[in-house]
């Protein structure tokens, strides 16, 4: 019976944040339209939804660092589907997924309220389509949460980085703020496993502990420069719990 507990808990919550999501599109799209889709809405929508989905969760969360204050990139590790839930939580913006989450039920909707933009990356057109709409929400006075390493990883340190948004943030001189997410109680980390078998491996947990950490942001000098600054920032607070 104690192994099927974890199981049980892991459906309730998947279940819950199914119901979290339909009702918070039901209920913010409506403003979203009379507001002119304004951004303050989405980001007050996706802050709710995240800070929701961390409740229901029982995740506790370590807020380390300063967040900034003007339009930036925002880049950080990326270990789990936790992460979105977290940085919206606690960093609302527009944020950029994987274009197979249109496909998702409501998720079509909620891409429009959220303001989330789409990547293709088995297309370069797709890929360029994704830098101009970056390019374009960031010179319109947005920030732009991006996972640099392009996919999630089972760390602990991350892997490579893509390059294109740095080149974004070399012509229009945006600050790149680096963003280390490390989840203390358990190894979550997300590789080649399907969603729900990702979801029920530890969602069963009754609580789960995750530090994150804003850092220093980072302005100037070529794309390349900033890659390796932005990396070198996320590896070394990464490397303190090594």
């Amino acid at each position: 019976m104690s192994k099927v507990l974890p199981y049980l808990l892991a459906f309730v919550r998947l279940l819950l944040i199914a119901v979290l999501t339909i009702l918070t599109v039901i209920v913010a799209l409506p403003f979203f339209h009379l507001s002119g889709k304004s951004r303050k809405v989405s980001y007050a929508t996706a802050k709710t939804w995240g800070r929701a989905a961390l409740f229901l969760l029982n995740v506790k969360v370590n807020l380390l660092g300063v967040k900034p204050n003007e339009k930036v990139l925002v880049m950080p590790n990326h270990q789990s589907y936790l992460d979105i839930f977290l940085i919206l939580g606690y960093y609302p913006a527009s944020i950029v997924a994987k274009k197979e989450i249109a496909n998702w039920p409501v998720l079509r909707f909620a891409i429009q309220l959220g303001r989330v933009i789409l990547v293709d990356r088995a297309n370069l057109r797709g890929t360029l389509h994704t830098m101009h709409a970056i390019d374009a929400e960031v010179k319109s006075g947005g920030s732009v949460i991006l996972f640099p390493e392009g996919t999630t990883t089972l760390g602990p340190l991350t892997r490579s980085f893509k390059a294109g948004s740095f080149k974004i943030a070399e012509e229009t001189q945006t600050p790149i703020v680096p963003v280390a997410i490390k989840y203390r109680s358990r190894d979550i980390g997300w590789d080649k496993e399907t969603f729900l078998h990702n979801f029920f491996s530890y969602m069963g947990y009754w609580r789960m502990d995750v530090d994150l950490w804003f850092g220093t942001p980072v302005l100037g000098g070529e794309a390349k420069a900033l890659l390796q600054q932005t990396k070198s920032a996320i590896d070394t607070q990464l490397s303190l719990y090594l």
